[in-house]
């Protein structure tokens, strides 16, 4: 947990490319895939939770124990909400017509998911923050909000395409599962990367340490 916090772009950079295998496995984007709905259900928490502990530093907040721990409840509380919400809202939506327009299934599922990331960022900001105040939490949570919106967007039909790609390319030789597992793992990596970065980038980084801690760590100092 510890060097996953020092590096949160890769630490969300896996949880997305976790996420992204175990919803092929079950079949949440593909109907040709019947696995568990239940790995996409806990693989996806436990990496929202681990990914989401990181977001302690990120936010301003010094890392402690039981900030980590809280930060990573929320987040994972926040992926519990989601799959009660964004994947019954996409199956609903895959299937009902509004006169002649087919609403796409996915896109209730990525509104879903940038609207949980925003809102476990926001609440983290608030909790684990002294006086947190209410400008930097909404700040915060649009931030990411779009960025995994953004992430989703792009992402699923890019895995979408890839995985098709690698099923034509090598699905005759490693198997059609395993090829598209392979073409949507790399794709939800590479969208992962992309709203990890935007989201970080945005939020930005701020140092919890007192003012006087940090001038004695200057290169100038120690000289």
């Amino acid at each position: 947990m510890t060097w996953l916090s020092r590096h949160p772009v890769v630490a969300w950079t896996l949880a997305w490319g976790l996420s992204g295998l175990s919803f092929q496995v079950a079949g949440v984007f593909d109907d040709h895939s019947n696995g568990p709905g239940w790995l996409a259900f806990v693989i996806g928490t436990v990496c929202w939770a681990v990914a989401g502990s990181t977001t302690v530093h990120n936010i301003g907040a010094e890392m402690t124990p039981k900030r980590t721990l809280t930060a990573a409840c929320i987040w994972g509380g926040a992926f519990i909400w989601l799959a009660s919400v964004a994947l019954p809202f996409g199956e609903w939506a895959s299937q009902t017509r509004f006169g002649s327009v087919i609403p796409a299934g996915f896109a209730g599922m990525v509104i879903a998911w940038s609207v949980a990331a925003a809102l476990a960022v926001s609440v983290t900001s608030r909790v684990v923050k002294r006086e947190p105040g209410l400008v930097r939490p909404l700040a915060v949570a649009f931030r990411w909000g779009f960025a995994f919106f953004f992430g989703g967007y792009i992402g699923v039909p890019f895995a979408s395409i890839l995985g098709q790609t690698c099923d034509a390319m090598i699905g005759e030789v490693v198997g059609r599962e395993l090829a598209l597992a392979l073409g949507w793992t790399t794709a939800s990596l590479l969208a992962g990367v992309l709203a990890a970065t935007a989201a970080l980038t945005m939020s930005g980084s701020r140092d919890p340490r007192p003012q006087h801690e940090r001038r004695v760590m200057t290169p100038h100092s120690r000289a």
